[in-house]
């Protein structure tokens, strides 16, 4: 009886092995629908900016800002290999364009320099970056989101 025992968990073992993987690693990006946010209120006083306030304080601020109170860091920011890339990561958002609170607000308008730079890449659909869509399940900018921005940066132009 010992050795039906002994070969059951013999052939159990990968497949729990391969569970307990696979539930660690969904746990990284759906802890991060539970990070909590400040949220900036906008006083823009301009409809067009108002979804616009939110998509930025939603994903955007998180590489795009130096706003230690905007940026929404994940329970796992800190672990090693996570810290180096999100911090990299962060740095390079940084040398395209920085997000200040009154930014986000409304109280302080993007430059046009930074509307162009968010434009093309609302149309060529290259931001948020795969590595951080791929952790971030919901940063992906849906039709009516890339569509308030370009509304924005239209409006913004005339």
């Amino acid at each position: 009886m010992r050795s039906t025992r002994g070969s059951t968990l013999n052939r159990l073992l990968p497949v729990i092995v391969l569970f307990v993987v696979f539930a660690v690693g969904l746990a990284f990006p759906l802890s991060n629908f539970f990070v909590v946010r400040k949220t900036v209120v906008d006083v823009s006083n301009n409809r067009d900016f108002a979804p616009v306030a939110k998509i930025l304080q939603s994903s955007c601020v998180d590489c795009h800002s130096v706003t230690p109170g905007l940026i929404a860091h994940p329970y796992y920011a800190s672990f090693p290999i996570a810290r180096d890339t999100i911090a990299r990561d962060m740095l390079e958002g940084q040398k395209s364009f920085k997000l200040t609170q009154d930014q986000v607000s409304g109280k302080e308008p993007i430059s046009n320099i930074d509307l162009a730079k968010i434009s093309t890449v609302v149309e060529e659909g290259s931001m948020p970056p795969i590595r951080y869509k791929a952790l971030h399940w919901d940063a992906s900018l849906n039709q009516q989101q890339r569509a308030a921005i370009l509304k924005y940066i239209v409006s913004r132009r005339n």
